[in-house]
């Protein structure tokens, strides 16, 4: 079947989807005459990609879909739908369920995280006593949060999966992704993470709970890591606190991604067990041996060992704000790469090695914003410089995240060029 050919009436599309009669169904009429691909890369676009970039068959939307308001048929039917919309043929189809997991959270937090469908790191019945510290997220403990996303993502991945067996122009997802950003980090608060460490000690969970990833419970992986003790006096980052601050943070990245491949994993392997996925930066992996550990840019000590549990790894190869680089005494473009260059090349050797077909790193589009006061700008030298990185590398997969109002043609206009020129041989 030609793309542009549809067997299904309105009606019974619709009914495939979950969706009732009287939705909305309109699809862009295929208005490109695709250009061949000049080299094997793919890159799959935060926005929907126009000019060039629209035209290069390497260069595909996400089907990205905000899924916190939605339950889980709401969400299979707006993934079906949105991926129609997209004229997406067979290995085209990414999905990206954009703010999975990330409900929950602190009573004083934003309201659409307090109403939102599912809370895999951030759920209440989860966290700490309030009475006990600060920060009563910032813990290992997703039990409650794995049986609510994992309940969510069987219906909507079911849902999905009867859509596209019903419908022969909704292909398969070869791709998911996910942006679930919420996973506890002793980095997220000053002395946050010090105090729900000590309140966790006093926890009955910390005896009898196993935790993510390790099958055991926090009484144990403490006494394995060497009892390493948080001065409550500190914050995370003096240097009384470092050890505890680099274990106890690898630790926590470990257990968060082992728990969301216990909400995702079984459930993708059922109805597309050649679908691979990831996590944003949670998808990283780095032993610790030959010093092949994760390194905070910002903090050059905070050196972490930490496990993905996904099939892909999706560290991101974003540019630094000035003063991250000033430190290294590097131009901005230079230090960022630099900086990536390791971190990829201990990602690739780690835990016996990570094929460079199992990357699928995030990049930034041609734009400029202000991050802690600071203006970081990814232009098309850095861009370049990002996409050579991969290629070198063989990754040939890439996510380009760009925000909304920084999506200006000239960035669509060079994409394609900048791809052929970090490929060429």
């Amino acid at each position: 079947m030609q793309r542009g050919e549809w067997s299904l009436s309105r009606r019974d599309a619709l009914a495939a989807l979950g969706m009732t009669v009287g939705a909305r169904l309109t699809f862009a009429a295929p208005d490109r005459e695709e250009l061949p691909a000049a080299t094997p890369f793919r890159l799959w676009t935060w926005n929907e990609p126009s000019g060039a970039a629209r035209l290069d068959r390497r260069i595909r939307p996400l089907v990205r879909v905000a899924v916190d308001p939605l339950d889980p048929e709401q969400a299979a039917g707006a993934v079906g739908l949105r991926a129609l919309q997209l004229y997406l043929g067979p290995g085209d189809v990414a999905v990206l369920l954009q703010n999975f997991g990330m409900g929950g959270g602190p009573s004083d937090g934003p309201a659409w995280k307090r109403t939102a469908s599912t809370a895999l790191f951030t759920h209440a019945a989860d966290a700490l006593p309030a009475s006990s510290c600060q920060s009563p997220f910032i813990t290992p403990w997703f039990s409650h949060g794995i049986a609510q996303t994992t309940s969510w993502f069987d219906r909507f991945s079911e849902r999905l999966a009867k859509a596209c067996a019903t419908m022969p122009n909704l292909p398969m997802p070869s791709r998911f992704h996910f942006d679930s950003e919420d996973w506890p980090q002793v980095v997220a608060d000053a002395r946050g993470g010090v105090g729900a460490f000590l309140a966790m000690m006093k926890d009955v969970r910390w005896e009898e709970e196993p935790v993510c990833g390790f099958d055991l419970p926090m009484a144990r992986l403490w006494d394995e890591g060497g009892r390493l003790l948080p001065s409550a006096r500190q914050p995370w980052f003096h240097e009384e606190n470092r050890a505890w601050a680099s274990w106890f943070q690898g630790l926590l990245f470990t257990a968060s991604s082992a728990a969301l491949k216990q909400s995702v994993g079984r459930s993708l392997a059922s109805h597309w067990p050649s679908c691979l996925w990831s996590n944003y930066v949670l998808s990283s992996s780095f032993d610790g041996l030959d010093d092949r550990f994760d390194v905070d840019p910002r903090n050059p000590w905070l050196k972490t060992i930490h496990r993905s549990h996904s099939p892909m790894q999706a560290p991101n190869v974003y540019p630094f704000p000035p003063a991250w680089a000033a430190a290294r005494g590097l131009p901005p473009t230079q230090a960022a790469l630099e900086h990536h260059r390791i971190m990829l090349d201990r990602m690739c050797r780690s835990f016996g090695g990570t094929p460079p077909e199992r990357f699928s790193p995030w990049i930034e589009g041609i734009q400029s914003r202000t991050v802690g006061g600071e203006r970081i700008t990814s232009d098309r030298e850095y861009i370049l410089g990002a996409f050579q990185l991969l290629a070198t590398r063989g990754i040939r997969e890439g996510l380009l995240w760009s925000d909304p109002g920084s999506s200006n043609a000239e960035s669509w206009e060079a994409l394609p060029g900048l791809i052929d020129e970090a490929c060429r041989p």
